[in-house]
Protein backbone atom coordinates (compact mmCIF):
# COMPACT_ATOMS: atom_id res chain seq x y z
CA UNK A 1 0.00 0.00 0.00
CA UNK A 2 1.12 3.55 -0.89
CA UNK A 3 0.76 7.08 0.91
CA UNK A 4 -1.88 7.53 -1.40
CA UNK A 5 -4.09 4.05 -0.68
CA UNK A 6 -3.25 4.36 3.11
CA UNK A 7 -4.98 8.45 3.11
CA UNK A 8 -7.90 6.63 0.93
CA UNK A 9 -7.99 3.99 3.62
CA UNK A 10 -7.43 6.17 6.56
CA UNK A 11 -10.03 8.74 5.15
CA UNK A 12 -13.08 6.19 5.54
CA UNK A 13 -12.35 5.77 8.71
CA UNK A 14 -15.13 7.74 11.54
CA UNK A 15 -11.99 8.66 13.97
CA UNK A 16 -9.99 10.19 11.20
CA UNK A 17 -13.24 12.30 9.72
CA UNK A 18 -14.17 13.67 12.87
CA UNK A 19 -10.69 14.59 14.00
CA UNK A 20 -9.59 18.40 14.29
CA UNK A 21 -8.92 19.31 11.84
CA UNK A 22 -10.77 16.83 9.75
CA UNK A 23 -8.59 14.31 7.86
CA UNK A 24 -5.48 15.22 9.13
CA UNK A 25 -4.26 11.50 8.85
CA UNK A 26 -5.24 11.82 5.38
CA UNK A 27 -3.98 15.38 4.76
CA UNK A 28 -0.30 14.57 6.19
CA UNK A 29 0.03 11.05 4.06
CA UNK A 30 -1.24 13.12 0.46
CA UNK A 31 0.84 16.25 1.28
CA UNK A 32 4.34 14.72 -0.28
CA UNK A 33 2.94 14.10 -3.38
CA UNK A 34 2.00 17.81 -3.36
CA UNK A 35 5.44 18.89 -1.88
CA UNK A 36 7.25 16.43 -4.88
CA UNK A 37 5.14 18.25 -7.63
CA UNK A 38 6.82 22.17 -6.34
CA UNK A 39 9.89 20.33 -5.84
CA UNK A 40 10.28 18.90 -9.33
CA UNK A 41 9.08 22.07 -10.62
CA UNK A 42 11.43 24.04 -8.53
CA UNK A 43 14.42 22.04 -10.05
CA UNK A 44 13.32 22.67 -13.50
CA UNK A 45 14.44 26.02 -13.09
CA UNK A 46 17.57 24.78 -12.71
CA UNK A 47 18.13 23.21 -16.31
CA UNK A 48 20.13 24.91 -18.81
CA UNK A 49 18.17 23.06 -21.85
CA UNK A 50 14.88 24.90 -22.07
CA UNK A 51 13.14 22.00 -23.54
CA UNK A 52 13.64 19.51 -20.79
CA UNK A 53 12.89 22.38 -18.63
CA UNK A 54 9.36 22.52 -19.82
CA UNK A 55 9.14 18.89 -19.75
CA UNK A 56 9.81 18.37 -15.97
CA UNK A 57 7.61 21.30 -15.84
CA UNK A 58 4.33 19.18 -17.50
CA UNK A 59 5.67 15.96 -15.11
CA UNK A 60 5.72 17.91 -11.89
CA UNK A 61 1.87 19.19 -13.33
CA UNK A 62 0.88 15.35 -14.11
CA UNK A 63 2.27 14.59 -10.34
CA UNK A 64 -0.47 17.26 -9.00
CA UNK A 65 -3.22 16.53 -10.92
CA UNK A 66 -2.67 12.69 -9.41
CA UNK A 67 -4.70 14.64 -6.54
CA UNK A 68 -7.82 15.24 -8.71
CA UNK A 69 -11.11 13.58 -6.89
CA UNK A 70 -13.01 11.02 -8.74
CA UNK A 71 -15.42 12.01 -10.93
CA UNK A 72 -18.80 11.71 -8.34
CA UNK A 73 -17.00 14.65 -6.88
CA UNK A 74 -17.82 16.94 -10.44
CA UNK A 75 -20.83 15.25 -10.38
CA UNK A 76 -22.64 16.16 -7.03
CA UNK A 77 -20.99 14.67 -4.39
CA UNK A 78 -19.19 17.98 -3.56
CA UNK A 79 -20.00 17.58 -0.19
CA UNK A 80 -17.36 14.96 0.61
CA UNK A 81 -15.15 16.04 2.89
CA UNK A 82 -12.26 13.77 1.55
CA UNK A 83 -12.83 14.46 -2.21
CA UNK A 84 -13.09 18.32 -1.24
CA UNK A 85 -9.36 17.56 0.59
CA UNK A 86 -8.29 15.97 -2.77
CA UNK A 87 -9.30 18.81 -5.20
CA UNK A 88 -7.49 21.64 -2.66
CA UNK A 89 -4.59 19.35 -2.58
CA UNK A 90 -4.91 19.68 -6.13
CA UNK A 91 -5.15 23.34 -6.60
CA UNK A 92 -2.38 23.62 -3.99
CA UNK A 93 -0.25 21.63 -6.30
CA UNK A 94 -0.86 23.62 -9.25
CA UNK A 95 -0.68 27.03 -7.67
CA UNK A 96 2.99 25.30 -6.40
CA UNK A 97 3.88 24.49 -10.06
CA UNK A 98 2.65 27.59 -11.10
CA UNK A 99 4.74 29.46 -8.39
CA UNK A 100 7.69 27.50 -9.39
CA UNK A 101 7.44 29.25 -12.91
CA UNK A 102 7.16 32.23 -10.83
CA UNK A 103 10.49 31.71 -9.15
CA UNK A 104 12.50 31.16 -12.55
CA UNK A 105 13.87 34.79 -12.30
CA UNK A 106 14.64 34.34 -8.58
CA UNK A 107 18.12 34.51 -7.04
CA UNK A 108 19.09 30.61 -7.49
CA UNK A 109 19.92 30.73 -3.75
CA UNK A 110 16.11 31.54 -3.11
CA UNK A 111 15.25 28.80 -4.99
CA UNK A 112 17.22 26.46 -3.66
CA UNK A 113 16.64 27.23 0.08
CA UNK A 114 12.72 27.16 -1.07
CA UNK A 115 13.41 23.87 -2.34
CA UNK A 116 15.12 22.17 0.53
CA UNK A 117 12.12 23.84 2.83
CA UNK A 118 9.87 21.88 0.47
CA UNK A 119 11.49 18.33 1.09
CA UNK A 120 11.66 19.06 4.43
CA UNK A 121 7.87 19.68 4.50
CA UNK A 122 7.47 16.78 2.57
CA UNK A 123 9.32 14.24 4.48
CA UNK A 124 7.96 15.31 7.78
CA UNK A 125 4.11 15.19 6.59
CA UNK A 126 4.95 12.00 4.84
CA UNK A 127 6.54 10.28 8.53
CA UNK A 128 3.78 12.03 10.41
CA UNK A 129 1.09 10.35 8.24
CA UNK A 130 2.36 7.02 8.26
CA UNK A 131 2.90 7.55 12.44
CA UNK A 132 -0.90 8.35 12.58
CA UNK A 133 -2.15 5.85 10.71
CA UNK A 134 -0.44 2.70 11.97
CA UNK A 135 -1.53 4.03 15.39
CA UNK A 136 -5.26 3.67 13.78
CA UNK A 137 -4.77 0.88 12.33
CA UNK A 138 -2.93 -0.63 15.44
CA UNK A 139 -5.85 0.64 17.39
CA UNK A 140 -8.22 -1.58 15.22
CA UNK A 141 -6.11 -4.58 15.22
CA UNK A 142 -5.44 -4.89 11.50
CA UNK A 143 -2.34 -6.20 10.69
CA UNK A 144 -0.05 -3.55 8.68
CA UNK A 145 3.48 -3.21 7.41
CA UNK A 146 5.57 -0.67 6.92
CA UNK A 147 6.61 -0.49 3.53
CA UNK A 148 10.21 1.41 1.53
CA UNK A 149 7.98 3.94 0.07
CA UNK A 150 8.18 6.40 3.20
CA UNK A 151 12.30 5.46 3.11
CA UNK A 152 12.20 5.79 -0.38
CA UNK A 153 10.47 9.58 -0.02
CA UNK A 154 13.13 10.46 2.35
CA UNK A 155 16.49 9.31 0.84
CA UNK A 156 15.30 10.68 -2.38
CA UNK A 157 14.18 14.14 -0.68
CA UNK A 158 17.67 14.03 0.93
CA UNK A 159 19.38 13.63 -1.62
CA UNK A 160 17.63 16.01 -3.72
CA UNK A 161 18.19 18.64 -1.43
CA UNK A 162 22.12 17.55 -0.84
CA UNK A 163 22.63 17.92 -4.67
CA UNK A 164 20.75 20.92 -4.62
CA UNK A 165 22.63 22.66 -1.91
CA UNK A 166 26.07 21.26 -3.01
CA UNK A 167 25.28 22.75 -6.46
CA UNK A 168 24.53 25.87 -5.21
CA UNK A 169 27.65 26.27 -2.43
CA UNK A 170 30.10 25.36 -5.34
CA UNK A 171 28.27 28.15 -7.56
CA UNK A 172 28.47 30.91 -4.61
CA UNK A 173 32.09 29.21 -3.09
Amino acid sequence: MNGFDLAEWTSLHPAVRASSPALFTSFLLRMPQVMLACALALAANGLMDARMRWMVRVWAGLLALRMVPPTEFFTGTSGDPNYRQMALLTVMGLAAVGGALALYRAPRRWQTVTLVFILIIGIVAGWMGLSRSVELFDNFQIDTKTGPGIIGLTVFSAVGAMLASASELKKSG
